[in-house]
């Protein structure tokens, strides 16, 4: 069976790390694109994957390396991070959205999103819109298959450490008992555990995995 080609935008952050492992450990797949705006470091070297440093800010520069036949986007930030609503919007929108658009016009077929359980265009807190507006914005594109994810709190280890998510997940992890399931922590490796699942057995048109499922299927591979 013909191996597929994958291209991995956001593979430096939490989720895009497990995405890129997995991908390199899975057989499914003969090919990984890492468009990046850092190296993701030694797994740049391995002969399956094939990293570009990028400026996101300038798609007409990065349009030519965006063919594969599937995508797989973790690229975002935080609000803190980003320092403003419009650096934000900028990144977890914009940059994802015409990255999606560049992986179109080269013949991707199916564009696997992480975005985030609450996700609505209409909400009335911020981050939630930004990320429904965006998963509307997919489904407009016409990809034949789109699969998204929305987790819940990440749990991982991060590069970079965050204090006021260091307090959440012991909380949440301390009073887990009585939080409902689909409000409960998620292992980010469950997450792209969950994706590339997806993407080896794809079916036609939208398909979206809240985080009870994301945390079944993390379960079950674990």
């Amino acid at each position: 069976m013909e191996k597929k080609t994958a291209l991995l935008l956001g593979a430096t952050g939490l989720v895009g790390g497990h995405l890129l492992r997995g991908l390199v450990d899975a057989e499914g797949f003969g090919r990984v694109t890492v468009l990046t705006r850092r190296s993701v470091g030694e797994l740049a070297r391995h002969p399956k994957v094939s990293e570009h440093l990028v400026d996101f800010e300038c798609p007409e520069t990065y349009c030519d390396l965006a063919s594969a036949d599937v995508v797989f986007c973790a690229l975002g930030t935080t609000l803190s991070a980003a320092g403003s609503r419009e650096a934000f919007r900028k990144v977890d929108y914009t940059f994802c959205r015409e990255a999606a658009a560049a992986a179109m016009d080269a013949g991707a077929q199916h564009y696997l999103l992480v975005s985030s359980m609450g996700a609505n265009a209409r909400s009335m807190f911020f981050y939630n819109r930004v990320k429904g507006q965006l998963e509307e914005a997919m489904e407009k594109m016409g990809f034949a298959s789109l699969s998204i994810f929305r987790p819940s709190f990440l749990a991982g280890d991060r590069a970079k450490k965050r204090r006021a998510e260091a307090v959440g997940l012991a909380l949440a992890s301390a009073f887990s008992f009585a939080i409902p399931v689909r409000y409960r922590t998620v292992e980010a490796e469950w997450v792209a555990r969950a994706m590339i699942r997806a993407a080896e057995n794809p079916e036609p048109g939208l398909r979206i995995f809240p985080s009870e499922v994301i945390r079944q299927a993390g379960a079950e591979e674990s």
